[in-house]
């Protein structure tokens, strides 16, 4: 696939989160954008090789935004338990 195949594929998953509020398809969006860049990069990568690397990215950035989520809402509710004892 060529480096354009990919920024449609990024803006189109950014944008299409507008529509669908989960802020899910944004990572899969920004993960298109960076294999766009890699695609600039080294113009040699085979499709099978974009698409596994698609695939990680945006099951890592996935998995790391839920991470992230679940220890960021559990510092908001104990702040919030402490205010609320006090």
């Amino acid at each position: 696939m060529e480096w354009w195949h990919w920024a449609v594929i990024g803006f189109g998953g950014i944008l299409a989160e507008l529509v669908l509020p989960a802020f899910v398809l944004v990572w899969f969006g920004l993960a298109a954008l960076i294999v766009m860049l890699l695609v600039l990069a080294v113009p040699e990568l085979e499709v099978v090789t974009q698409l596994l690397l698609w695939a990680l990215l945006s099951i890592v950035m996935v998995i790391a935004r839920f991470k992230f989520k679940r220890s960021n809402v559990a510092v908001v509710v104990k702040s919030v338990h402490y205010s609320i004892s006090i």
